[in-house]
């Protein structure tokens, strides 16, 4: 694989971790209070 499709994928895999995260932790809080 090409350097720059593994960069995109990694790029994107974190992007799409990062949502996760932020939604999961919102629902949480959300669930808490």
């Amino acid at each position: 694989m090409l350097p720059e499709i593994i960069i995109a994928i990694v790029a994107t895999g974190a992007i799409g971790g990062f949502v996760v995260y932020a939604w999961a932790t919102a629902h949480v809080r959300r669930d808490w209070v």
